[in-house]
């Protein structure tokens, strides 16, 4: 009776220790999807979005062209131009909204410009516009505009689930692993 007593006792311990374990892996991977979904979450949310120009274009007064910015969601723009001319050129990028000028950059006048950095405009643009002004200059040159295309509801979803997944995964680990070592300590204490 005693021997039978014994073994039930051990199978209920060792399914015991079977259901920790498992609240342990579950824990873990529920932390590490947590992680993931945040990498996602901040990856989605940065200025990944990008328009290019290269150019080589003969500027008789005023040359102008327009960098659409579809789905743009950000205020900030990330920009980057290299670009050269046969003459002196005056050189500017202005941020629009239906048909507004948010703000704008004047790079002043010169042959050569290579130039990165961001525009924080007080709205998102729709689009940008490229000024070069010179009296029958060649210009050649090549620009790149960077910005962020954020879906919020996705984001806010994203968020939530990390944040979820994060609360649930500590808990199951810290709870699998807390009741693994007093089974442990049980399990000793029998012998």
């Amino acid at each position: 009776m005693l021997r039978l007593s014994l073994a039930m006792s051990s199978n209920a311990g060792s399914t015991r220790r079977i259901k920790l374990i498992a609240a342990i892996v579950l824990g873990t991977s529920l932390s590490v999807l947590a992680v993931l979904l945040s990498f996602w979450a901040m990856y989605y949310s940065s200025p990944r979005m990008q328009v290019e120009k290269q150019f080589d274009i003969m500027v008789k007064d005023v040359s102008s062209f327009i960098f659409p910015l579809p789905d743009a969601s950000g205020e900030r723009i990330y920009y980057y131009v290299n670009v050269s001319s046969s003459k002196p050129v005056e050189f500017s990028i202005k941020g629009i909204f239906q048909g507004q000028v948010l703000d704008f950059i004047d790079f002043g006048k010169s042959t050569r410009f290579e130039r990165g950095g961001n525009m924080l405009l007080n709205h998102t643009p729709s689009e940008l516009v490229v000024t070069l002004k010179c009296v029958d200059c060649l210009v050649k040159g090549y620009i790149s505009i960077r910005y962020s295309s954020v879906d919020y509801r996705y984001l806010t979803v994203l968020n939530i689930a990390a944040v979820a997944s994060s609360i649930v995964g500590l808990s199951l680990l810290a709870a699998g692993g807390y009741g693994y070592m007093i089974s442990r300590g049980e399990k000793e204490g029998a012998r």
